[in-house]
């Protein structure tokens, strides 16, 4: 099904073999134009939003960084996960079995984590820039939700006023909290003593004479800007939705609840917490969580993708640039079709837009 959504002309993949073959070639994975962002931040690009060798080096590098990283007196990334989840319990502990909202709960301590991969240190939870940073956040993926590629019309990020207007005021407010951290690493910066994803960046930055000429051109400090709201676009919200869900469905299934308790008790015990190598030995907990991600669709549409040339989809010819969605959510089991059609119709009703069905015989 083809979209005009906001001037742009948007391909929406429906099946799964469809979306596995599109999205499984170089030609699919592009980046379309968010005009709403780059009023914003400027014309710079990131991990989500960057195209071809930006968005897969800047990824490279984060990726690496996350296996190697190691924060104060050689805490690893695993380890400060340990830290955060044991004061979301203490946190909880507090409400003595009374109803709580777990809303803003949750993301306290999931951003934390973020935190300190990104800036080396995570913020005490009262910190008013830090309670700041989270409503940003939160703002910022409730505006985008489902129709962020709304987003990619200047047209409607310029205008005065609505959800346009008050991202892009957030996205600003961002920016600055992102630039002042950015501006503190500069200043302390060490080559040899590599603090978390700022540092490593600045290190790129810093050698960027002896890269490939193709990355000299990716890391710069707009550039960095822009991954570290990518980063905490991807692990803030949608790790705590998955939490939130998580709890959801506890309640409403006693008996996996207490499966889970089982084998927690049994390869754990309760006199510690979890850590990344019982993961092995919780077939269980593991299966859960996979259950919890495939039936709660944290992520129904997936990151918006791109074409970078002209292609063709069963027979149907796709121009260069074309944005793709893929309904996720329409692949994993037959009752969501319900919710996939609810979703197109939340992207859809944000704007003007047309809606085609191969009328000019061209396109899908």
């Amino acid at each position: 099904m083809t979209l005009e959504l906001g001037g742009q002309t948007a391909v929406v993949l429906n099946d799964l073999d469809l979306i596995k073959s599109c999205y499984q070639s170089d030609t699919f994975n592009g980046r379309p134009k968010l005009s709403t962002f780059e009023i914003a931040f400027g014309a710079g690009a990131g991990i989500g939003t960057g195209q071809h060798l930006h968005w897969r080096e800047q990824r490279r590098l984060a990726v690496s960084l996350l296996r190697t990283i190691r924060f104060g007196e050689g805490v690893s990334m695993a380890e400060i996960v340990e830290q955060e989840a044991g004061k979301l319990l203490a946190d909880l502990a507090t409400h003595n079995g009374h109803p709580i909202d777990l809303t803003h709960i949750l993301p306290k301590a999931v951003c934390n984590i973020v935190c300190a991969f990104v800036f080396g240190k995570p913020f005490e939870y009262s910190d008013p820039r830090y309670i700041l940073m989270l409503w940003l956040v939160y703002q910022n993926f409730k505006l985008a939700g489902p129709s962020a590629v709304a987003y990619s019309s200047a047209f409607l990020a310029k205008l005065p006023f609505g959800p346009g207007k008050r991202l892009v005021d957030n996205l600003r407010a961002f920016k600055q909290f992102a630039e002042d951290h950015i501006f503190e690493h500069e200043k302390t910066f060490d080559r040899n003593d590599i603090r978390d994803f700022i540092d490593a960046y600045l290190s790129k930055i810093e050698n960027k004479d002896s890269l490939p000429i193709d990355e000299s051109e990716i890391f710069k400090h707009l550039n960095l800007v822009w991954c570290v709201n990518d980063i905490f676009g991807a692990g803030t919200e949608t790790t705590a939705g998955t939490l939130r869900w998580a709890f959801l469905y506890m309640i409403l299934f006693p008996e996996v609840q207490g499966k889970l308790q089982e084998e927690l008790d049994r390869v754990v015990g309760r006199s510690r917490m979890p850590t990344l190598t019982d993961k092995q030995n919780l077939p269980y907990v593991e299966a859960t969580i996979q259950e919890i991600n495939r039936h709660a669709d944290i992520g129904p549409l997936g990151v918006a993708h791109a074409t970078t040339q002209q292609t063709e989809i069963l027979g149907y010819t796709i121009p260069k640039g074309t944005l793709t969605l893929a309904t996720l959510i329409s692949v994993t089991s037959t009752r969501n079709i319900l919710t996939t059609l609810w979703n197109l119709i939340q992207i859809v009703s944000w704007m003007p837009m047309g809606i085609s069905s191969s009328e000019r015989g061209d396109c899908i």
